[in-house]
Formats: C-alpha cells, sequence, structure tokens
C-alpha cells in the first residue's frame, strides 16, 4: 500500500507521523520504504542515524519524479510511506496521483482546518479520475474530546475523520532521537493502520 502523508500547513505532525508509521510497519514483519519528498529533510535525517536500526529503507525523493520512482520500487516493498512538502500545490500532485490513500494529520485548530480547505480542493482537481480515500487523524490533542469538536465542522467536506487521536505527548517526538515505539503509540498506529487498510476506493 502507499500512504501519502500530507498537509496544506507546517507543524502538523506530519513527518513524525510517516516515520512512526513506516517503523510501526516494519516492525510487524513487512517490507518498507519511507520516501522522503519534503525539502526539509526531517525524515532523511532520521533515516541516517535510525533506519537500518529499524530496518526502513529510507530513500530522498523529488517531488518531480516520485510516480516514476513508485513504479521502479512498488512490487519490492509490502508498504510505501511518502512524506510529504507543508504545502499543497501543483508540484505536490504527483503524491496524490501515486498514493493508495492520503493521511493528513490535523491539531484541533481552526487555523488548521482551514489550511484543510485547500488540501481538500487540491485532491478534487488533482488529474487521477479515481481519487484516493483521504483520511484526517487529529494529532497533538490536548483533551480527549476533540475528536468531537471537529467532527461537526467536517461535514460536507470529502475526508474521513480517524478514529484515531493522538495526544499531545513528548512520547511521539522522542522518535527522532531513536527512541521504540511505546505500546501506547503502537495501539493507536495498529488502529489507524486498520482504517487505512479498510479505506474504500473514491471517486
Amino acid at each position: 500500500m502507499i500512504v501519502s502523508v500530507l498537509h496544506q500547513k507546517g507543524g502538523t505532525g506530519k513527518s513524525t507521523l510517516a516515520v512512526s508509521m513506516a517503523v510501526f510497519l516494519a516492525s510487524c514483519g513487512k517490507t518498507v520504504a519511507l520516501l522522503d519528498a519534503d525539502p526539509q529533510g526531517t525524515a532523511t535525517q532520521w533515516g541516517r542515524r535510525y533506519a537500518t536500526e529499524f530496518h526502513v529503507d529510507v530513500k530522498p525523493q523529488r517531488m518531480r519524479s516520485l510516480v516514476e520512482a513508485i513504479k521502479e520500487i512498488k512490487n519490492i516493498y509490502d508498504h510505501i510511506i511518502i512524506d510529504t512538502p507543508p504545502s499543497v500545490n501543483a508540484d505536490t500532485e504527483p503524491a496524490i496521483i501515486a498514493a493508495d490513500v492520503l493521511l493528513s494529520p490535523m491539531k484541533p485548530s481552526l487555523s488548521d482546518m482551514w489550511a484543510l480547505d485547500r488540501l481538500a480542493a487540491m485532491v478534487l482537481v488533482a488529474e487521477r479520475k479515481i481519487k484516493p480515500p483521504h483520511i484526517l487523524v487529529l494529532n497533538m490533542c490536548m483533551s480527549p474530546d476533540e475528536r468531537g469538536k471537529i467532527a461537526d465542522r467536517l461535514r460536507g467536506r470529502p475526508i474521513r475523520l480517524s478514529k484515531v487521536q493522538i495526544p499531545l505527548a513528548p512520547d511521539w517526538p522522542e522518535i527522532f532521537e531513536g527512541a521504540a515505539l511505546t505500546e501506547e503509540i503502537r495501539n493507536l498506529l495498529a488502529e489507524l493502520w486498520a482504517e487505512i487498510s479498510d479505506a474504500p476506493a473514491a471517486d
């Protein structure tokens, strides 16, 4: 499965989620490629230090050649995770075209919600006949009831809100220091991956 992790706004925890998901899948015995198409190179820097330890193949990737690169490796890996730039425009469209599923982490704030609208619009106009399912997961949540507040605001948007809610906790950024996944993080990622795997294709 090919999952593009993307959002129009920076600071949503996109790279953290991409790396964590790749580590989780590898820990389940899957072969995983993490393509770093974000010019900031956060996933690549993590990969230089810890990719071998966690059995994840991290590859810097130019967005322009993303679709062709995936064609060359998709039969080698069970799963491909794509970390994208913190913006959405015509240059990032290949991440939409290539993906089986789009995954967007978002802080439960109005500013992140406004940025989400531009992302949703970009997905709708992408040059792809069948649009990939789009899942939104709330990240850096400070209270256990953030999902209910956001669900009403999402009505009418072609995005599915995940049942998973990721708390604001120090365990997540510690992944970039080479920390192993805690049991809590593993459980959240397992639940999120189950939703991703079951996501139906959408027009």
